[in-house]
């Protein structure tokens, strides 16, 4: 009996010593997760987005965010989809200024901005956002906010972050609503 509870103590410090140890990793940025165009996408969806994601060029012709705060920005993710796939591919991400991304009072319907969860990296919320686009037929009315969270096993460190990206979010909110009906925002 005793051999079994230490055992068992055993098997669960060192998954506990794993799990640490993977929480302190550093994730990939954005650019290593793009892939290349081709004939195989049957659906191209550009995403606009505003980030408070660190800016980190490391491609010649590409911009990648990092999981760290930095200032607020925008661009464009454009996301491939495979016939009958729901996982999208990033193919692109650009900067743009943020005016252009801002929804204008002449569109129709709501206006969504999506404002994605813990642990959820930049390529994957360009990936979910694109297909929340597509699926919704949202046309230009989804504006994703890419927050600097980490990965999933640093909530704490996640609920920091969240908390000191709530004054670039609100700055978002107030310039979207600055030009479209506050009753036609939809927080997701």
């Amino acid at each position: 009996m005793w051999f079994d509870r230490t055992s068992a103590l055993c098997v669960l410090s060192f998954i506990c010593l794993v799990i640490g140890i993977a929480s302190c990793a550093t994730r990939i940025p954005v650019g290593q997760e793009f892939a290349a165009q081709s004939d195989e996408h049957v659906t191209i969806v550009d995403l606009p987005f505003v980030t408070n994601r660190k800016l980190s060029a490391l491609g010649a012709d590409s911009e990648y965010f990092t999981d760290e705060h930095g200032e607020l920005s925008a661009g464009r993710c454009r996301v491939g989809f495979k016939d009958g796939s729901r996982r999208g591919e990033v193919l692109r991400v650009d900067s743009v200024p943020l005016e252009s991304v801002l929804p204008t009072a002449k569109e129709d319907g709501r206006v969504v901005i999506y404002i994605h969860g813990y642990g959820e990296s930049f390529a994957r919320n360009c990936r979910r956002g694109a297909l929340l686009k597509h699926r919704l037929q949202l046309g230009d009315r989804l504006l994703l906010f890419s927050w600097p969270a980490s990965n999933y096993l640093s909530y704490a460190e996640d609920i920091g972050d969240l908390q000191e990206s709530l004054d670039q979010l609100n700055e978002l909110i107030t310039a979207v609503t600055q030009n479209v009906d506050p009753d036609r925002v939809v927080l997701m």
